[in-house]
């Protein structure tokens, strides 16, 4: 559980609610908000990892927070291969298996 001292860093969370008190990273996928931002997060598994992120996030909003915008890479979403042109209407839902690949050349 987290305590104030959890609080007076920045953090709190609370099952799927998540609520920053000053701005500082969170699981390295959201960079900044401001001072008291409430943030409704979800669980996701991300190249078979437990990964928590954003609420209805979408696929391009993913790659960005992950830093993978404009890379040469694939997504594939509950085994389903996601087109690069839906990536910006594409969203990820709770507990939704991703898999994002790279493109890697070679001969």
């Amino acid at each position: 559980m987290p305590t104030t001292r959890a609080l007076a860093h920045g953090f709190r969370f609370a099952a799927n609610l998540v609520i920053i008190a000053s701005q500082a990273p969170v699981a390295n996928l959201i960079t900044r908000f401001p001072v008291f931002t409430i943030l409704i997060a979800m669980n996701i598994y991300l190249n078979g990892e437990p990964q928590q992120v954003p609420d209805n996030i979408t696929a391009a909003q993913l790659l960005e927070t992950l830093g993978l915008t404009g890379k040469r890479l694939a997504m594939e979403v509950n085994m389903e291969i996601v087109p690069r042109s839906t990536f910006e209407e594409f969203v990820i839902h709770s507990d939704d298996r991703v898999e994002i690949v790279h493109a890697i050349g070679g001969g």
